[in-house]
This record gives structure tokens, sequence and C-alpha cells, in this order.
């Protein structure tokens, strides 16, 4: 499988360094992961590739199609997302995930209908939101493993105001200046996080979870949401590359370790330093290694040019809520320890 792009074997752009964006971090993978399957949707940045850089930790690296720096980076993103037409892969799905069945089959095939090679981000979108064949006691679609909301904070309706927190006029609490929403993606992007947004987390970031027995803060004076907004909005683009599966009776979502019955969840991904496109990520992300109940799949995945492996317990309170936790690195990666040869390409 290839990504390769013709301007860049002619001439490779430099490549942007996200420094917002860590390996170690499941938001910080997510919102990597998602920008580059959202590259593939924008014409300015199709053909764009991904790797990742060890510095004091492992910073996602962009190559765009064309030269960028970081201002044009966001500007172009905040562009591409005013004029994304409604988001069509959110327009008229409802609030929450957890719809009756028969309402997410017909959503799939009115998307599959208008899906083209170049244009299928809804239909992908969809894979990973479930599958009409993992039906609940109610008749209700079983969502993703991603989906971890629950109540009043519907997945759907979040996303939906986290869109519209992007755009000048869509923020609850009145206008934005355009400097004001380049700031937001810059800090995403580039740094340092400081959770400076009331737009719910979607539970993809382990710093929005309150141990409050370990804070200061009484629970009733402590229970606003903090996020990085348009890190979450990057990351909801990275379903696309997790299809949620049937396997033997059960729903699978790519990336996730089977569990045995009783045991954690657990949400893993890789790390690699030459850099690919979308498709060769979705077939990255899709090895049976990855997910290998015993961890005993991690050495292969080096042997194929993966870095380093990491994993988050997906920790599960409440009904229906669920957050991903601190994430650990998974043997035999040392990442405290600089490679010397120069980065190989990934195997498959």
């Amino acid at each position: 499988m290839s990504d390769t792009n013709c301007r860049h074997a002619e001439t490779p752009c430099p490549p942007l360094v996200l420094t917002g964006l860590t390996g170690s971090h499941p938001l910080g993978a997510l919102a990597a992961f998602g920008l580059l399957r959202w590259s593939a949707e924008i014409p300015a940045l199709r053909g764009a590739r991904l790797h990742w850089e060890l510095q004091d930790d492992w910073i996602a690296v962009l190559t765009p199609p064309a030269p960028l720096d970081a201002d044009a980076l966001c500007r172009l993103l905040l562009d591409a997302h005013a004029g994304a037409g409604g988001w069509p892969h959110l327009a008229g799905a409802g609030p929450t995930l957890r719809m009756p069945v028969a309402d997410f089959r017909t959503r799939c095939r009115d998307v599959s209908a208008l899906a083209r090679p170049a244009a299928r981000f809804a239909a992908d979108f969809a894979t990973g939101c479930g599958s009409d064949v993992i039906v609940d006691d109610k008749g209700r679609l079983t969502p993703t493993r991603l989906h971890m909301t629950s109540g009043q904070q519907q997945f759907l309706a979040a996303l939906g105001d986290l869109a519209l927190s992007l755009l000048p006029d869509g923020r609850r609490r009145g206008r934005q200046t355009p400097a004001a929403l380049i700031e937001a993606a810059s800090e995403a992007l580039f740094g340092p996080w400081t959770w400076p947004d009331p737009e719910h987390a979607l539970g993809w970031d382990p710093d929005g979870e309150r141990l409050h027995a370990l804070r200061p803060l009484a629970p009733t004076a402590d229970s606003a949401n903090k996020s990085v907004r348009f890190a979450v909005w990057l990351a909801h683009f990275a379903l696309a590359l997790l299809p949620a599966l049937p396997v033997r009776g059960r729903l699978q979502t790519t990336g996730f370790v089977p569990e045995r019955r009783g045991g954690q969840r657990r949400f893993r991904w890789p790390l690699w330093e030459s850099p690919i496109g979308p498709d060769t990520l979705a077939a990255l992300l899709g090895l049976p290694e990855l997910s290998a109940p015993d961890d005993g799949g991690i050495a292969a995945l080096h042997a194929r040019g993966v870095v380093a492996v990491y994993e988050s317990q997906r920790h599960e309170f409440g009904q229906g809520y669920a957050v991903l936790r601190p994430a650990r690195l998974i043997p035999p990666a040392a990442p405290q320890v600089r490679r010397s040869a120069p980065a190989g390409p990934l195997v498959f």
C-alpha cells in the first residue's frame, strides 16, 4: 500500500513539528491521526503525511504537500471547517449514537450512496460509530468503544457543539474574533495545552478526569468541563480510521484489545518514524498484532518499523460514562534512547 504523492517525490516540503500533539497522550495521538485523515478531505492538504519525532516525548510531525507555516496551517484548517457545508457526517444524525438500529442502517445506506473515492469521510465515519449487526436489548446501536458519554452528555450533540464552537458566531457565550479561533487551533497543534475551553472532551483526555480525593476543590465547585476543544475536534476524525466491527457476536473497535470477561478495556496505538499517509495509517491501526491480548504482537510491530506502542485503559464509571486513563508504554520500545539509524519504511 502506498500513499506517495508526486509533489512529495519531486520536492519534499519542510515538515511542521506539531509540538502540541504528543504520542504518549491518547488525545494527542487521536488528534494527530484525525488531522491526517481530515487532510485527505482538504484539497490544499491532500497528500500530507505524518510521522513521530522523539524529543522529550514523541511529537507529531506533519509533512504537507506544499510549504506551510504554523499560522497558515491553522488558518487553512479553520477555513476548511467553516466551509464544511454543515459537516455532512453529523447532519441529521440526532444527538446520540445509541439510536434505533434501523435509523443507523438507513444512515449508512445514505452516506454510502454518496461516497466517492476522494470524498468518503461520512461513510468511513459511520463505520467507526458501530455496526448494525450488534444491537442492545432495546434494539439500539451498540456504539464504538470510543463512545464514552451518557445521559445529557450525548456524543453526537457534543460533537455538534464542538463544531459550532469553532465558528465566529457559533459559541454559546458569544461571537469570537478570528484571532481567538487561531489561538484555539494553535494551542491544540503547537501547545502548550492550558485546557481553557468549556466544551466536553468526550472522555478522550485523561487530564479531564477529576479524582476528587486528590484535588483541593469540592466536587460541587469543580464540575465545569475543561478541554482543548480543537484537539478534541481533530480527534473525532480518527473514528474514520477505527472501524467498529462484529467479531464472534460482539462489537470490536479497531485499536482496542479484545477484553476477557471482567477484564479492562484497553486502547492501543502505534508510533512510527517514516512519514505515511492516511491509507497506510488505516492499515497500520488495523494490524492484528496491535490488539493481541497477550502483548505478543508488539515485537512483531517493531520488526515492521513501529518504534513505540502505547496503551490507555478505558476506565468506566457511572452509567455509560468512561475516560481514557494516562497511557503506559508497552515494551520493547525504549523512548528514552534515541535511534542512531535512520528511520526505515513500515513493512506490511
